[in-house]
């Protein structure tokens, strides 16, 4: 990250490494590893590596993201089960 991602809720500094959207395989074709969203991918995973708030928290956030970045409900809502699913993090109450 070339410079802080600021937003209401969190602050991820300059120079957090991410590796853009990821997604189990079969779910790739939905979103691109970079896209107009790829913000709300890089809060949610400083939420997970950096363990901020809990887990249901972050990905809640993400879904809330991804509405705002422009995804229709239906598509957000794939991308929050997916991550409720399947994401893993050091977050608590996992």
């Amino acid at each position: 990250l070339l410079g802080d991602l600021e937003t209401s809720e969190v602050t991820v500094p300059r120079g957090f490494k991410f590796d853009g959207t990821t997604a189990p395989w079969f779910l790739r074709w939905l979103v691109p590893r970079v896209d107009k969203t790829l913000w709300a991918a890089v809060i949610h995973d400083y939420c997970y590596i950096e363990a901020i708030n809990t887990k249901e928290w972050a990905d809640s956030l993400y879904f809330n993201n991804l509405i705002l970045g422009g995804y229709s409900p239906l598509r957000a809502t794939v991308w929050h089960f997916a991550v409720k699913t399947f994401g893993r993090g050091n977050c608590s109450g996992e």
